[in-house]
């Protein structure tokens, strides 16, 4: 089961790499093309700027995603090097320390779906594009499940001692 769960978390991270990619190449795409027609006295629409930023916000929170599966997101090294000489210890602090940020990273993603979800009732719109704010607000309830996934793998890893503690990459 611990093994499925991993190829899971393994192949959401293959898209999420490459997702991001693309959403940072749009980016750069827009913003050297809002520049170049800036320069050329070419007025660029109003949607470039907002759209932009968007994007922004979305590798944001997909890059803590990401991070989060590389186990680089939440980690005090500290702690872990000092107890490396007593590995059962550290495995008790890695298990609590994965069941809280599985708690809560759900915690906030069923807050983060209740405010999406008002959003959408409100009809919210981006004037600048006429769209729905809730479309690019998602991301928000997206990365908190996704964070909480891949720390409730890792939790599951160290409780059956699949690892024997949490992994330094």
């Amino acid at each position: 089961m611990v093994r499925v769960l991993r190829n899971i978390e393994i192949y959401v991270s293959y898209f999420e790499k490459y997702f991001i990619f693309i959403l940072l190449s749009v980016m750069i795409l827009l913003s050297l093309g809002s520049i170049i027609l800036r320069n050329a006295g070419v007025s660029i629409p109003s949607w470039v700027s907002s759209f932009t930023q968007y994007l922004v916000f979305w590798v944001a929170f997909i890059g803590a995603s990401l991070a989060s599966g590389k186990n680089r997101h939440v980690n005090i090294n500290l702690i872990s090097d000092v107890l490396n000489e007593y590995p059962n210890l550290l495995r008790i602090i890695s298990i609590i320390t994965n069941f809280v940020v599985v708690l809560l990273s759900f915690i906030l993603c069923v807050g983060s779906y209740l405010f999406i979800k008002s959003e959408y009732m409100w009809g919210i719109d981006i004037p600048s594009m006429g769209l729905p704010c809730w479309i690019f607000e998602s991301v928000i309830v997206y990365t908190f499940f996704m964070i909480s996934f891949k720390y409730f793998v890792r939790f599951l890893e160290i409780l059956t001692r699949s690892v024997l503690f949490e992994e330094k990459n």
